[in-house]
């Protein structure tokens, strides 16, 4: 905040005359606050031409002391006394043309009163003219205006000297001289001077004008902050925060950042409303966050808008509503706010708060991923990929998941590392593919995790490590990766890359069969018709052929059919072991298994009653697969 030179400073009183008694005595009274006697007095002596008398009936009309206030007569009074040569006059008149006040405003009129007052060393009227000539417009003078400044700050004029320090500031009128300056806001912050205090504190926290020092811009912002003024307040409030200056203190951030936000201010309703939101110097509060989010917002701050939204959506502090949350987040994003173009997006893609609209959703995906928003080039990229509010391109998705993966975000690397697997939207690189797989899997994604073990295992763009292949299962696995969890089964089942362990083995595969995994299903049968890893359960092993079974695993269909013909695990059953051989037969793209089963059938056939075949056939003829749970 800097200082606006204003027309119209303090105009200093008059001096004592020395004359005869009956002046004397009016100057007295004047000075006693007896206005009535000053009147009487002066009165008939300013009717006789006495300068002073006059200069002072003015003044007393200007204020209304002793009389009705009377802007036209104290002009009248004035320039009676301004044509005889007193300075106090023509500044006083000089300031009622300024202003406009018992006469016509006319700048002209009160250069040329200010000037011969300020000829006489008046230092009000010094300051006054060096005002009018620095304001815009065809009087402007700056240079004049800098000289008239200097007379008067040389002579102590607080006005003066803040605004001499101003043209040093901007160089205006005068060379730029941020030491000048500095020097000129400091005898005017000495004094009391608010906008002094606030310019020399902005400096010294940027270093301009004699080196930065934090403290120091600490010390003059909390002059300006007890004299109430809501920046300075503000600005204290921020420097506690950040620990610039003073020693981090987040309760005093609070405390300032709260009477600078009672007065409206926006920066601090809005830093006041993040304290709360994290509990830093006050006791969390999502409630009140929302109060002083709502405040800012309400004002047209588009941070604060953005928050708000967020505090909606998520249902902190205020009951969850995704249509106030996409309001919010749509006045912030038409700000330009690029987190809020983001979350709009998010919100029309899913359909809370607004209809499910993927096409919007693509249209502030695009806003903000044009200005660099990583979350929004990996989901716009996502949109292109699966061909959702936009055409299908997966060049156009390589494109987005290329500048959102250079920025480090897990989900774009790992994504374009499937493109480059699969040579989509670009040309298929195995090397390629595993680079962003790896870069994506040493952040913790668990899908690149669980493809680059994939690629180790098989060699794909990396030489084949087993070892490697396991580790990275393993990652993805105790993220709970259901295919990590049955590769890694298998890993330890075969000894690949690991000692083979059968007890590990089994305990991967039942964390991946309890969730459904058919692979790990069948694996874990086996083990238990077996007895490796676990004890030997045919009817355990049955159980589980049967839950793979159902998914259409044709190698538990097989055994499971062999479980019913023998009546192992189960009870003997002729047409259960004719029916699952028939769907494994029937289902099965393993050529081999394909003709174990059916050689088993046929076997089967020959113990069987056309009777019960043809009840099996039905069975077979009406078995779908189920999905896993």
């Amino acid at each position: 905040m800097k200082r606006l030179i204003v027309i119209g400073l303090a105009i200093l009183g008059l001096s004592t005359p020395l004359a005869a008694a009956p002046l004397q005595d009016g100057a007295s009274a004047y000075a006693h606050g007896d206005y009535v006697t000053a009147l009487k007095l002066l009165l008939p002596l300013a009717e006789q031409g006495d300068a002073y008398a006059q200069a002072n009936l003015g003044l007393m009309y200007a204020k209304g002391q002793g009389v009705a206030q009377d802007f036209a007569q104290a002009a009248s009074w004035y320039r009676k006394a301004a044509e005889q040569g007193n300075a106090f006059a023509q500044g006083s008149l000089g300031l009622l043309y300024a202003t406009g006040q018992g006469v016509a405003k006319d700048d002209t009129q009160a250069a040329d009163w200010y000037r011969k007052a300020a000829e006489q060393g008046d230092v009000a009227a010094q300051a006054n003219l060096a005002s009018l000539l620095a304001k815009p417009g065809a009087a402007q003078n700056l240079g004049e205006a800098a000289t008239w400044f200097r007379k008067a700050a040389e002579r102590g004029n607080v006005a003066a000297e803040a605004n001499l320090g101003l043209l040093y500031l901007k160089g205006q009128g005068v060379a730029q001289d941020l030491a000048q300056a500095a020097d000129w806001f400091r005898k005017a912050a000495e004094h009391g001077d608010l906008a002094a205090e606030i310019n020399l504190a902005q400096l010294a926290a940027k270093g301009q004008g004699g080196g930065q020092d934090a403290a120091q811009a600490a010390i003059w912002f909390r002059k300006a902050a007890e004299q109430g003024n809501a920046y300075a307040e503000s600005t204290l409030g921020l420097l506690y925060a950040n620990g610039k200056g003073v020693q981090q203190d987040f309760a005093q951030a609070a405390h300032w950042y709260r009477k600078a936000a009672e007065q409206g201010d926006l920066a601090a309703q809005g830093n006041l409303a993040a304290l709360y939101a994290t509990g830093k110097g006050i006791g969390q509060d999502f409630a009140q966050a929302a109060v002083w989010y709502r405040k800012a917002a309400d004002q047209g701050d588009a941070a604060a808008a953005t928050n708000l939204a967020y505090l909606y959506a998520k249902g902190q502090g205020v009951p969850q509503d995704f249509g106030k949350a996409a309001a919010w987040y749509r006045k912030a994003a038409q700000l330009g706010v690029v987190a809020a173009q983001s979350n709009l997006a998010v919100l029309y893609a899913k359909g809370q708060g607004v209809s499910q609209d993927f096409a919007q959703a693509a249209q502030w995906y695009r806003k903000a991923a044009e200005q660099g928003d990583v979350a929004a080039q990996s989901n716009l990229g996502l949109l292109y990929t699966e061909g959702k509010g936009v055409s299908r391109d997966p060049a156009e998705a390589a494109k987005w998941y290329g500048k959102a993966a250079k920025q480090g975000d897990m989900a774009a690397q790992s994504n374009l590392g499937l493109l480059y697997a699969t040579g989509q939207g670009v040309k298929q690189d195995d090397a390629e593919a595993a680079q962003w797989y790896r870069k994506a899997a040493e952040q913790g994604e668990v899908a690149a995790q669980a493809n680059l073990a994939q690629m180790y295992l098989h060699g794909k763009g990396v030489a084949r490590d087993p070892a490697q292949a396991a580790i990275w299962f393993r990652k993805a696995a105790e993220q709970r990766d259901l295919a990590a969890e049955s590769n890694l089964g298998q890993i330890y089942a075969n000894g690949e890359g690991v000692k083979q362990d059968y007890a590990q083995a089994a305990q991967w595969y039942r964390q991946a069969a309890e969730r459904g995994n058919r692979f790990a299903e069948s694996s874990l049968g086996l083990f238990y018709a077996k007895g490796e890893g676990v004890k030997q359960d045919y009817t355990q092993a049955a159980d589980w052929y049967r839950k793979a079974a159902e998914q259409g695993d044709s190698f538990a269909q097989t055994n499971l059919g062999f479980f019913y013909a023998n009546g192992q695990g189960a009870p003997q059953d002729y047409v259960q072991a004719y029916k699952w051989f028939t769907v494994a037969a029937s289902y099965s793209t393993n050529s081999e298994y394909r003709d174990n089963a059916t050689k088993n059938r046929d076997i089967m056939a020959d113990r069987m009653t056309p009777e019960q075949i043809k009840q099996a056939q039905r069975l077979a003829a009406e078995w779908r697969p189920v999905k896993a749970p």
